[in-house]
């Protein structure tokens, strides 16, 4: 089963407003995570856990640092998907 990127993106927009406590979660793609969503600690452990429970996707903690915008959180969780596909 192909997973599209819209869906991601819709899915991973609205845990992060949950997260954030926010009722939109129409975030532009390159909004940054830490600037202009105010990521924390908490807020990265939160989404990572939900990432892996939603996609089955774990994302390290070397890979959190190279994450800047929503793009590339976007683009490493297809990525992933579509690697684990393959396998």
């Amino acid at each position: 089963m192909k997973i599209e990127r819209n869906d991601i993106r819709d899915k991973i927009n609205h845990i992060i407003a949950d997260i954030i406590e926010r009722e939109d979660s129409n975030f532009e793609e390159n909004a940054n995570l830490i600037n202009d969503l105010e990521f924390d600690s908490m807020c990265y452990l939160e989404l990572s856990v939900q990432i892996q429970r939603e996609y089955g996707v774990i994302i390290s903690a070397q890979e959190w640092e190279r994450i800047k915008t929503l793009k590339e959180l976007y683009d490493v969780i297809v990525l992933k998907l579509n690697t684990n596909e393959q396998a």
